[in-house]
């Protein structure tokens, strides 16, 4: 069995695999012109966020057999303007930015593009400690929340003092849960707007 692969600068790579008798095959691999994806990452007030990260998938599968498609991931960090630039793509590309203390966002575009501009809301930050019954903090324990109206699901794990911070919380109604080896997980909801402090009690 061969499995062979093909780069280039400026182009997508190619990749072929198949069962063959030493000698008794030849292959060619067919590579794209890439193009770029390139854009600005701000926050709500228009301002760059640096250190963003944006992820590009390709959105479209493409139609070529398994022993000959395109890799589909690529990944850049925002400069201190908030500017990246990503490549190689072809076709639609799904982009993701996400940064820390920011709800992520995505956005489906057609390469090549330029001027793209991903804007990240702030989320909000839940805070709050662990305890057992007897009210000892419970160090080590799975923080985890789930928002109603949100797929976003933050998870921390407890400090020895039993505390716990949430980033990147979105607005609205939500239940935080929090598991130890030990313990069964206690809930509680709350809603959540900016800053909340929510106490977890376990069993």
């Amino acid at each position: 069995r061969y499995d062979l692969s093909a780069k280039a600068a400026g182009h997508l790579g190619a990749e072929a695999s198949n069962k063959v008798a030493e000698g008794e095959w030849e292959v060619e691999l067919a590579l794209e012109a890439a193009a770029l994806i390139s854009g600005h990452v701000v926050g709500v007030d228009g301002q760059p966020i640096e250190g963003a990260r944006v992820q590009a998938l390709a959105a479209e599968q493409p139609s070529r057999p398994k022993w000959n498609r395109r890799w589909p991931f690529n990944n850049g960090v925002a400069d201190s303007t908030g500017a990246f630039s990503l490549g190689p793509s072809a076709g639609a590309v799904e982009l993701t930015a996400s940064a820390t203390g920011s709800l992520s966002t995505k956005m489906v575009v057609r390469s090549p593009r330029s001027g793209v501009r991903l804007v990240l809301e702030k989320g909000a930050a839940v805070e709050g400690r662990a305890v057992d019954q007897r009210g000892a903090p419970i160090a080590g324990a799975s923080i985890s929340l789930r928002c109603v109206a949100s797929t976003v699901s933050p998870s921390a794990v407890t400090a020895k003092n039993g505390d716990f911070r949430l980033e990147a919380v979105p607005d609205g109604t939500c239940t935080v849960t929090g598991e130890t080896f030990t313990a069964a997980a206690r809930s509680r909801r709350a809603l959540l707007s900016g800053k909340a402090k929510v106490q977890v009690a376990g069993s």
